[in-house]
């Protein structure tokens, strides 16, 4: 294999079953925000990066439901170097679930909620800080 590897993590979703197949290859997988305020990391398998193996990576199916949203985040979102994973998430999480409950009973659009996962990360160093949101209907 070559010297260069690329983590992804790829969706497809299927707007009359609404049915969503992802797989991971290196990345984290998505952070799933339901309509009530809580949410958590899609448990699923993660494979190795492209690059370092040749094997597809397993693909999952998640039944998703009108109002949640889905954010595909890079691990400079959640982490910093001086926390490991499970603090940013804690941080992502709660932060979320009060801009999802405090918009309620109406949904925050996703404008309101895109930029929710980089506040409190002021002193933090952000590598690679992408984010995606995608809500169903």
């Amino acid at each position: 294999m070559g010297d260069r590897i690329a983590t992804c993590v790829c969706a497809v979703y299927d707007t009359d079953t609404r049915l969503l197949d992802i797989s991971s290859a290196g990345h984290l997988p998505p952070f799933l925000l339901n309509k009530d305020g809580t949410g958590f990391i899609l448990d699923m398998p993660t494979g190795l990066p492209i690059g370092l193996a040749a094997d597809a990576c397993e693909t999952v199916t998640v039944q998703m439901e009108p109002g949640e949203t889905l954010f595909f985040l890079t691990d400079g979102v959640i982490v910093s170097p001086t926390e490991g994973l499970d603090p940013g998430l804690d941080r992502l999480t709660t932060s979320l679930a009060e801009a999802q409950t405090t918009s309620a009973p109406a949904l925050p659009s996703l404008e309101d909620l895109i930029d929710v996962p980089l506040k409190g990360l002021s002193n933090l160093r952000l590598d690679d800080a992408v984010r995606l949101a995608a809500r169903f209907s």
